[in-house]
């Protein structure tokens, strides 16, 4: 009597809201206009210290190129910001793994107990 389950039948690529090219939807692009007038208040102030128009115009078109490369998401549906920020939660984590050894095909290995001068029947024990 057994019970057959239903396959439920997942396309591949199918992406969960619209978007304007594959990985790139309404979201990330109001990241990049955020970034890209961070970038215009930014070149505006390096023009009024250095009086070169050029500033004013690259910066913001910089600031959205590099937004655009960085929150782009792939097909594993990851971002080079979201594999940066994995990449520095690893680093800060446990390196050493801290366990005692023991070999479970040999099984148990009897210590002979000493009495040491501490009072201590363990030998390893000080």
């Amino acid at each position: 009597m057994e019970e057959k389950k239903e396959q439920l039948y997942i396309p591949l690529n199918v992406r969960k809201r619209k978007e304007l090219f594959a990985g790139y939807g309404q979201q990330e692009l109001i990241i990049t206009v955020v970034m890209a007038i961070i970038g215009f208040v930014v070149g505006s102030m390096i023009y009024a210290f250095n009086g070169k128009i050029e500033y004013l115009l690259i910066t913001p078109i910089v600031m959205g190129f590099l937004t655009v490369v960085t929150i782009v998401k792939d097909q594993t549906n990851t971002s080079l910001l979201d594999s940066l920020i994995r990449l520095y939660q690893f680093s800060k984590s446990q390196k050493k793994f801290y366990y005692k050894y023991k070999n479970i095909y040999e099984g148990e290995i009897e210590h002979e107990t000493t009495k040491s001068e501490s009072g201590s029947k363990d030998p390893d024990r000080k």
